[in-house]
């Protein structure tokens, strides 16, 4: 099937998807990783590391410790600090599932496959991860090895899976590094691999925005610079650039700010056309009814609502990003199995935005729907809302959009609302 077939949003799935695999981008990883000398760190160590870095030692505390003092540390200017490479932040780390009945417990499907839920987690850590190693103030030297900056998820964009799936007695490997710097935001790569038969294969690569912060979380915070060394890197950081700008004018043609294109316009009334009684008088705007073999969006819709616990807190006290794309993405999963009657496969997930912190005091919910269908592939789209205790407020705090293959065409779903349509 050729991109032209496929509608927009498809083909930037397709097309994100083939780049994302290139050979370049694997060799690349592969050259960085020459220089490391050390043996890859398990995510234990990982989790261990970050407690450690951030002042946040095991054991639950009501109210997190005072970083306040440590925003002395943060420089006033981006040009205190020296530049960075990407060799500086390269890193890798193993989940060792091989070796762990913990670990395979914690990761597994009833089927045997690994739960992309848990990969996620483990890529937005490291992520995280990524981004400390890549911020160095030698004037501010961590005698403590406690560091003043709150590094914090701010999008992710282009996740693009590889067919097979992991099995979870094979360990698994995560390796990336940072690939552009701003002021006070950064890009990190992040790349999944899967040990088959003693061969690291490559399942997954991911890119993570994130912001840099003050100690307190209250305002940003400088980073070093990055500067590319060879054409390797600087085709990555010329990529990071390009996807910033893709990102921009993604937002300025939002449909949240702008109405649609005479374009979608029309798209949105040949739908409508679609549910209504061929004859089109007044009589039957009432009775509107999906094609056949199609059902109404709002009838994929499935939600859940939880009560957040310390267990899915952060280092600085709100729930963990990476929590939050593991119970959308599971949800998103059981709701195209519902729409599928058959289990679906994680193909790509083209964004995910956090748009506000959750608290740890309030409730969750998260809600699914079918956006699209185009023969063997469903678009979903979970959003997540917090609410407040107290007010009763309640805001959007994050947007998914996942994208699942089935191994069969499925049921076309049809907006029965403009919302939906816009949706759609």
């Amino acid at each position: 099937m050729s991109l032209i077939e496929l509608p927009l949003m498809f083909a930037r799935v397709a097309s994100r998807s083939h780049a994302g695999r290139s050979v370049f981008r694997l060799t690349s990883l592969h050259r960085l990783s020459t220089s490391a000398t050390t043996p890859a760190m398990t995510v234990g160590e990982l989790h261990a590391k970050l407690n450690r870095m951030m002042g946040t030692p095991p054991g639950y505390r009501q109210f997190p410790p005072d970083r306040s003092h440590l925003n002395e540390r943060i420089p006033g200017s981006q040009d205190d600090l020296p530049v960075r490479t990407m060799q500086d932040s390269y890193d890798e780390v193993i989940i060792p599932l091989s070796s762990s009945g913990v670990l395979q417990e914690r990761y597994t499907t009833v089927m045997g496959a690994v739960r992309m839920g848990r990969v996620l987690e483990d890529m937005d850590t490291f992520a995280v991860w990524l981004c400390q190693k890549h911020i160095f103030n030698p004037a501010a030297a961590l005698e403590d090895g406690v560091t003043p900056y709150t590094i914090v998820t701010a999008q992710v964009d282009d996740i693009s899976f590889e067919y097979f799936k992991p099995k979870v007695w094979n360990d698994m490997r995560l390796r990336g590094h940072v690939v552009w710097a701003g002021r006070t935001s950064l890009e990190a790569r992040v790349c999944c691999e899967s040990n088959v038969a003693g061969e690291w294969r490559h399942f997954t690569t991911a890119y993570f925005i994130m912001a840099a912060r003050n100690s307190t979380n209250t305002k940003g915070a400088f980073v070093n610079r990055l500067v590319p060394q060879g054409p390797d890197e600087e085709r990555l950081y010329e990529e990071a650039i390009a996807r910033k700008k893709s990102r921009i004018e993604e937002e300025n043609i939002s449909l949240a700010k702008n109405p649609p294109t005479h374009e979608e316009q029309q798209l949105i009334f040949n739908k409508y056309m679609k549910t209504v009684n061929p004859s089109f008088s007044f009589s039957h705007l009432d009775t509107r009814q999906p094609p056949d073999n199609a059902v109404w969006m709002s009838t994929t819709v499935h939600s859940s609502e939880m009560h957040p616990h310390p267990q899915n807190r952060n280092h600085h006290n709100t729930f963990f990003g990476g929590t939050l794309m593991r119970l959308a993405n599971e949800l998103g999963w059981l709701s195209a199995f519902y729409h599928a009657s058959s289990r679906p496969k994680l193909a790509h997930i083209s964004k995910i935005e956090f748009r506000a912190s959750v608290p740890i005091e309030s409730f969750l919910k998260f809600t699914a729907m079918v956006a699209y269908v185009e023969k063997n592939f469903i678009q979903m789209v979970v959003i997540c809302e917090t609410t407040d205790l107290i007010s009763k407020a309640t805001v959007m705090s994050n947007k998914f959009h996942f994208t699942f293959e089935m191994q069969s065409g499925q049921v076309e779903v049809f907006p029965s609302t403009y919302m939906e349509a816009l949706t759609h």
